[in-house]
């Protein structure tokens, strides 16, 4: 008798939920599914369970399923399982997540035409932290200009995860060449990670004739958590107070410091 799809998930959800150990032959017929969601549960089986010999298995049901994926796999759901699950099972072909990371898969939908293989890129750059930064620097820079804000943001969180000069310069470059204010934060955001003498380079954010860059900077010195920080968000306020400006999200980022001497600043513009 076969299985109805919805049963066969809720099975694999069952195994995944109740940690229960399926059979590893079971598992492997279920990567072989046509329906992708079937697919995905069934390679997050053989991630949780650790099921290492159905990894070439799995790399081939992934290139199965992106010939005529908007047939084989609506929304990418069993590519972006797959994907996932090569990950946690330390499966190391750097070379094979870099092919995967420029699937493109276009759907049609009820807004218009629609790119569903921005998981599929974001899953593979996740996938790039486990590899030395030499063999995956070209690829993450490639993909902060990802055409998808989401994959952008994603490539650039991951590059501040590594260390050096190159990443460093990276962020510099893609901070000012974006016109996207949330590009332009998690750029800052991961110089300040990379690098904590680099709170000169944010600062001069906070005086972009553009509020969302300068909200953005303000946010980004407000993680960082240091006394130069304070100073900094503290000189742009002066500025911006006197001359009438909107400055309240430097007030707020200030309160975010949370740190002693942002405290007492705040008191003291409350008792003003």
């Amino acid at each position: 008798m076969v299985k109805k799809i919805d049963f066969l998930i809720d099975e694999l959800k069952g195994y995944c939920k109740n940690k229960n150990k399926p059979d590893e032959d079971y598992i492997k017929k279920l990567i072989t599914h046509k329906n992708g969601l079937v697919v995905s549960w069934a390679a997050q089986c053989a991630a949780m369970f650790q099921f290492n010999n159905q990894i070439d298995l799995l790399i081939t049901t992934f290139h199965r399923l992106q010939k005529n994926g908007v047939k084989n796999d609506k929304a990418c759901l069993g590519k972006i399982g797959i994907i996932k699950a090569l990950n946690s099972l330390n499966y190391d072909d750097v070379t094979w997540y870099i092919n995967a990371a420029s699937c493109v898969q276009i759907e049609q939908s009820i807004n218009g035409k629609i790119d569903k293989a921005v998981p599929v890129r974001c899953a593979c750059i996740e996938a790039f932290h486990r590899f030395e930064w030499h063999r995956v620097a070209k690829t993450l820079a490639s993909l902060t200009g990802d055409s998808d804000q989401r994959v952008a943001i994603a490539a650039i969180t991951t590059i501040s995860c590594f260390e050096g000069r190159e990443a460093e310069l990276i962020l510099i470059t893609k901070a000012s060449g974006t016109n996207s204010e949330h590009i332009k934060g998690a750029c800052l955001k991961g110089l300040l990670h990379i690098n904590s003498d680099t709170t000169d380079i944010v600062e001069k954010y906070l005086y972009s004739e553009n509020l969302d860059f300068r909200i953005e900077a303000a946010f980004a010195l407000a993680e960082f958590r240091s006394n130069d920080s304070f100073t900094m968000l503290k000189t742009a306020w002066e500025k911006y107070s006197d001359e009438g400006e909107n400055c309240g999200y430097l007030l707020q980022a200030i309160g975010a410091l949370r740190i002693p001497q942002s405290m007492e600043f705040l008191k003291s513009i409350l008792e003003e």
